[in-house]
């Protein structure tokens, strides 16, 4: 810190005129620019200035001489030197006044808005009375879609109000009033517009069925998309129509069908831009803000394509079916070029496209040649690295289970591929549930055995082994992580009997007649004695619980060792509470019983 500077703040901080101050201010504001506020100079700053002083700057009566001045400089300090931890319920306590700000001053609306974004990272001091006075003053704003994704936030975090509710139908409704129509102006002025409400859409759900003028919101939007927009534009757009898709099928919009074929050419127009830019400057890069939240939409648009594509009830007619389905493809054979290019993972584009093309794949196949090529490049390099998976690893678990039915597919899946999923199971053992426990399961229907020394070799399991045997314990929560164990272990104990190798050589605590027997109990938790019900994590659990007792059952049916010693006595005294649980348990648990008993 210059010595100038120094001698400056002390002086600020020293006096006790308002009017010094604010002649002291002006004449830091041109020593200090906010780029060159560190957080130590930041501390400096706020402490020299004190809250009080800028509390009093902002409430400026709007009567007074210079009020615009005071107010704004106000808030240029606040969003300079207050936004932290320390000052957060000072300034939740002044979010009227800075509205009331932004709305007179429209210059200071853009570090109002950063002072809201700040708010809304810190929920514990934002409430339900900030939501209702920026919901109300939204109309007399000019940066409509910045505030209507703060809303967007706060309402995610916050439990809204009935009248919050009322107010945001209000306000949508009033914005829905301003779309102009046939308006050679109105193009711009209509995609701020419909973006901006479609965020407050969203916000809570079945609340455009409360809007009485919805139907010109959805006409609009739909003359916008069908217009010679330029590519950003139309991105920008596309950008927030999921909640469209997500709201409408085919036979209820007929706007629909537009957005399922425009996602799918601008994901593929973005995605290939995004590889030759690389290819060209090596450089991960992308368009700013609106251009990576429109590809992102386009691919949540995708996924809603494909889930009403393939719902039971779809009744979508064969024409519409076969463009979409074309659609659809067009852009997955981009999606998966883009994926290919591992170097890209970091961009924020890779999860939402791995995770879109995923889906497809878990629905349909472009050639089982493509789908290895794919899976062998993300599981052999994404996949390692330990990125989090746990959001898109059930696309990946569908997409596995669906192309199994391919011979060459499972001979894949026995060579390579079944490596690298073992290999991440074991890894998650210690932080991220078992997502791939299903693919284990069914490799057990299809008897595929990987191979113990390349297990060995390929995977962690001389690490992981000890701990994944020994795992199931008495007392051990009732949870999907340990259900999950259960499979795992079912597979890679039937991996090593049917090579004639003995897994308790890497396992010194372990006997496979006590896994079985501490299994059994495990699964028995939910079948309480007398007449206690089964735990609150039984329903959400139920369909996990019958993967993990077929896993056991397929272990006893098909392992080459005699399980001897297993303790049936507790599966008979529990007998008679298998009925609470439905016939399905009890067959389930009878036929394990009877396994044992054999």
């Amino acid at each position: 810190m210059s010595c100038t500077l120094s001698s400056l703040l002390s002086r600020l901080k020293s006096s006790t005129s308002d009017s010094e101050k604010f002649a002291l201010l002006i004449i830091v504001s041109k020593v200090v620019t906010p780029q060159s506020v560190t957080p130590d100079l930041q501390g400096a700053l706020s402490r020299a200035i004190s809250f009080s002083f800028v509390q009093r700057l902002i409430r400026t009566s709007q009567e007074k001489e210079n009020s615009a001045l005071y107010r704004s400089l106000g808030v240029t300090i606040i969003k300079t030197c207050f936004l932290s931890e320390e000052y957060v319920e000072a300034l939740r306590e002044n979010t009227q006044c800075f509205l009331q700000i932004a709305a007179d001053i429209p210059d200071t609306e853009l570090d109002i808005i950063e002072i809201f974004r700040f708010l809304t990272q810190h929920c514990s001091a934002t409430s339900s009375e900030t939501l209702s006075h920026l919901i109300s003053s939204l109309p007399s704003l000019t940066h409509f879609n910045r505030w209507t994704g703060i809303i967007h936030d706060l309402c995610e975090e916050l439990e809204v109000s009935r009248e919050c509710e009322e107010a945001l139908k209000s306000v949508i409704e009033e914005c829905i009033s301003k779309l102009e129509q046939d308006s050679p102006t109105s193009l711009d002025t209509n995609i701020n517009l419909v973006t901006g409400i479609l965020s407050l859409v969203s916000c809570i759900p079945f609340l455009h069925q409360k809007v009485t003028n919805f139907n010109l919101l959805l006409d609009t939007t739909e003359n916008l998309l069908k217009s010679r927009l330029p590519g950003e534009t139309r991105l920008v757009l596309l950008g927030s129509t999921p909640i469209l898709t997500n709201i409408f099928t085919l036979s209820s919009w007929t706007g629909t069908q537009t957005c399922y074929s425009l996602a799918c050419i601008e994901l593929k127009l973005a995605l290939e831009a995004a590889v030759h830019r690389y290819e060209e400057s090596q450089t991960l890069d992308l368009p700013p803000g609106p251009h990576v939240e429109g590809v992102i939409g386009c691919c949540a648009t995708i996924e809603n394509s494909i889930g009403e594509m393939v719902e039971e009830n779809s009744q979508i007619p064969g024409e519409t079916l076969t463009k979409l389905i074309d659609d659809i493809r067009m852009a997955m054979t981009s999606a998966m070029f883009y994926l290919q290019k591992t170097e890209l993972q970091d961009q924020e584009l890779f999860v939402p496209v791995l995770r879109c093309c995923m889906r497809w794949l878990s629905d349909d196949s472009l050639g089982v040649e493509n789908i290895i090529t794919t899976f062998t490049c993300l599981l052999k390099t994404f996949f390692e690295e330990e990125t989090n998976y746990v959001s898109y690893g059930t696309f990946i678990v569908s997409a596995v289970l669906f192309q199994m039915e391919d011979a060459a597919f499972r001979t894949f899946v026995k060579e390579d591929l079944g490596y690298s999923l073992l290999d991440i199971g074991l890894r998650s053992v210690s932080n991220t549930p078992f997502t791939f426990a299903p693919i284990f399961n069914d490799l057990l229907s299809y008897d595929i055995f990987l191979h113990p020394s390349e297990i060995i070799k390929r995977t962690c399991f001389p690490s992981m082994g000890q701990i994944i045997l020994t795992s199931i314990k008495d007392g051990l929560f009732f949870n999907f992580q340990g259900l999950s164990l259960i499979q795992l272990c079912s597979y890679l104990i039937l991996c090593f009997s049917k090579r004639g190798v003995d897994i308790s050589v890497y396992s010194k605590d372990f006997t496979l007649s006590d896994w079985v027997s501490s299994s059994i109990s495990y699964l028995l938790q939910p079948i309480r004695d007398e007449d206690s019900p089964p735990p609150p994590s039984w329903v959400e659990l139920r369909e996990v619980w019958f993967s993990s007792v077929n896993s056991l059952c397929q272990l006893l049916e098909k392992c080459d060792r005699s399980v001897e010693g297993v303790s049936v006595e507790l599966l008979v005294r529990k007998s008679c509470n298998y009925s609470e649980l439905g016939d399905e348990v009890s067959g389930a648990l009878e036929e394990l019983l009877s396994l044992i008993a054999t």
